[in-house]
């Protein structure tokens, strides 16, 4: 049995520059109207396009929840834990930015009557745990635990048109006080295996190209891969160990710890080691973290080269450029930063560099896995 997602993009507006952290990472750009549907894993894939003035989109995916059954548009979020939508009684204006849950439309809603807070770095969700039904296309998971959010105080539009956010890192901190999408459909016989994978397809140069994604729970779906899965074992969620990533003949680092989520669009790296990174790139200048290229110079850079135990993946550098297009000029930025207030030793793999592959996260046998991606021609 196995569950799979495709994704819709829209162009949302950008997060502001100084933002950083999970949620503003991956809270940026667009907005994924997709439902997910229970399929056979023999049945075809379903291929949605992208719409997006800009080409750095965020991929969102189409919840119910309650009963009758109210549409949210949520992150599917590997670098967290949290569930959250907000409520319908906020008083924060910062929460108005979609749609809100209403409880009281709800017949299987319960509060469970204990305050929670969230933190995303810049950001503090503040609200009340609740329980209710939730379906994902027809799959129905009664008594889901979830945030719902009273409060909001951070940024504004830090949230950009997102309604919430769905965690999909596994072995969060005890107590457990919400449900995990996967744990649930485990438990609850939905799925054969725990584990779920991902695909990002589309071409980034090309703002309005289509763009396919898909979010599969229970099942390797191997027609999404050109390759066999090469497999690294995890200790903590999501995060494994890179072999080397080197841009031509320079190697940035080995033995490099790294975080997948499926979040967040930029790469985000330790700031030395993404400093040489730049420094690969000739007709170029960074601001505030971020590289700013030559359009017209972008098949000249160097190959980057990300090895996982002893497989060797090969990126164009042409390929790891975002094309942003405002008022008939287009600015490339490479979709690789660093956060210049921040001081950190890992990678941060955004969908910037998880597109290039099949990602398995298979929470059961406590591994990953990377295939080289397969997308439609």
């Amino acid at each position: 049995m196995g569950f799979f997602q495709s994704v819709k993009i829209r162009a949302r507006p950008s997060l502001p520059s100084s933002s950083k952290g999970i949620c503003s990472n991956m809270l940026q750009s667009s907005v994924l109207v997709a439902v997910l549907q229970y399929r056979k894993p023999s049945d075809p894939c379903c291929h949605l396009k992208r719409f997006s003035k800009r080409s750095s989109g965020h991929y969102w995916g189409q919840i119910q929840m309650g009963e009758p059954p109210q549409n949210f548009s949520v992150i599917f979020d590997t670098g967290g834990s949290i569930n959250w939508l907000p409520s319908s009684a906020a008083k924060s204006k910062k929460l108005s930015f979609g749609r809100v849950y209403d409880r009281i439309l709800s017949s299987q809603s319960h509060t469970q009557g204990i305050a929670h807070t969230a933190r995303y770095v810049s950001i503090t969700l503040q609200g009340i745990l609740v329980t209710d039904i939730l379906k994902l296309g027809s799959s129905i998971l009664e008594n889901f635990t979830f945030m719902e959010t009273l409060d909001y105080n951070g940024p504004r539009n830090l949230m950009s048109k997102a309604d919430g956010v769905f965690g999909l890192r596994c072995w969060a901190r005890k107590p457990v006080v919400m449900s995990n999408i996967l744990n649930v459909l485990t438990k609850r016989g939905k799925i054969d295996q725990q584990l779920f994978t991902f695909r990002f397809c589309g071409n980034p140069e090309n703002p309005k190209s289509d763009h396919v994604g898909d979010l599969v729970f229970g099942v390797i779906r191997t027609d999404f891969q050109n390759s066999e899965p090469t497999y690294v074992k995890i200790k903590k969620p999501w995060r494994f160990y890179v072999k080397i990533i080197s841009v031509g003949e320079v190697e940035i680092c080995s033995s490099c710890q790294a975080l997948a989520d499926t979040g967040a669009v930029k790469t985000v790296g330790p700031r030395l080691q993404v400093e040489q990174v730049f420094s690969q790139f000739k007709n170029a200048q960074i601001k505030k973290g971020a590289l700013y290229v030559d359009c017209r110079t972008i098949n000249d850079y160097p190959p980057i080269r990300i090895g996982i135990q002893e497989k060797s993946f090969n990126l164009r550098a042409r390929d790891l450029i975002y094309q942003d297009v405002r008022k008939g000029r287009a600015t490339c930025i490479l979709g690789i930063r660093f956060i210049p207030e921040e001081k950190r030793t890992h990678w941060t793999f955004g969908t910037s560099i998880l597109r290039f592959f099949h990602t398995i996260f298979d929470h059961g046998k406590k591994k990953m896995g990377f295939a080289e991606v397969k997308c439609p021609s």
